[in-house]
């Protein structure tokens, strides 16, 4: 085997690292890019001036509805990443959860007085990703137990 090649082992961690980072990074592009729109659904046409206030959108049901399609957006990265991990790895989906848990840390909490919708954000982000990660963790010991069970 030649030294400077890597192990199949860490090569599926690579892969799922950057299955999961691409994913994470257009998981963000699409938010932003998807945010204006939304915050016209939530509170109507935006006046003509550049800096009016989109704050109070946190509060709208919109909010909530692209929070949970985020979450469940994070809940299929985690799964494809512990999925394309090697069976008894976790390096993936904890380095992903990691990126998870800076961009909650530094990026800007939801404008609204709702303590519970600011708890929902900064901890169902992480969260969904971890359940994501469970799950196919759970899926990988059902199929290693059972190799020859047929549907």
């Amino acid at each position: 085997m030649n030294p400077e090649s890597p192990t199949p082992p860490k090569r599926r961690t690579w892969l799922a690292l950057l299955v999961g980072g691409i994913a994470l990074v257009a998981l963000f592009f699409a938010s932003i890019l998807a945010e204006p729109t939304l915050i016209e659904m939530a509170m109507g046409p935006l006046k003509a001036e550049p800096r009016s206030d989109t704050g109070a959108w946190a509060n709208s049901g919109v909010w909530l509805v692209s929070i949970g399609a985020c979450c469940l957006v994070l809940l299929a990265i985690g799964y494809a990443a512990k999925r394309l991990s090697p069976a008894g790895s976790w390096v993936a989906p904890i380095t992903l959860l990691g990126v998870v848990v800076t961009y909650v840390f530094f990026a800007q909490f939801p404008t609204t007085q709702s303590y519970l919708r600011i708890a929902l954000w900064s901890n169902g982000l992480p969260v969904s990703l971890m359940i994501g990660a469970w799950l196919a963790s759970r899926a990988q010991k059902g199929s290693l137990a059972h190799p020859s069970r047929e549907n």
